[in-house]
Formats: C-alpha cells, structure tokens, sequence
C-alpha cells in the first residue's frame, strides 16, 4: 500500500522531470505503480 508521504515524493519527482523509469528506480516501486500515481498528477 501507498503511503500518502510516497505519493508525494513521486508527484514531486515528475513536477521536476523526471522519467518514470528514473523515479521507480528511485523510490524502489514498480513502473506500473509509479505511472498510476504520476497520472493522477493535475496539470502533468
């Protein structure tokens, strides 16, 4: 499950450009789970 504290540090992470590859690298999730919360960004 998601935290809402993930959640943001991945929103922030696509608000600064990076790829999806890059923050599911990072924050050790799928690409899958990282594009679902990136998705549900407004304004992206």
């Amino acid at each position: 499950m998601i935290l809402l504290e993930e959640s943001m540090v991945i929103k922030g992470l696509k608000r600064q450009g990076l790829t999806i590859r890059e923050i599911a690298r990072r924050t050790g999730r799928s690409r899958n789970t990282v594009t679902t919360i990136a998705d549900n960004v407004v304004g992206l």
